[in-house]
């Protein structure tokens, strides 16, 4: 699977507890990132959670199929 074909992308509990560093991945990154790229954070960048103790963020991965390869069928011999 090609690389530029999955990104991931930050999760955050929203409520009153949720830290400013975990907001601002949210807003630094609104489409998510590349496997290979760190979130950009007003503290730096971060390359997956927790952040900090009791961090409550998760990543998730998702695929685009449009930019999978289709598989080439075999021919009958």
């Amino acid at each position: 699977m090609p690389e530029e074909a999955v990104k991931r992308v930050w999760l955050i509990d929203l409520d009153d507890a949720t830290c400013p560093i975990c907001l601002s991945i949210i807003d630094n990154n609104p489409d998510g990132v590349g496997l290979s790229e760190d979130f950009e954070s007003e503290d730096g960048p971060i390359d997956d959670p927790p952040v900090h103790p009791n961090c409550r963020c998760t990543v998730q991965y998702e695929t685009n199929l449009d930019l999978v390869p289709e598989a080439e069928e075999e021919e009958d011999a």
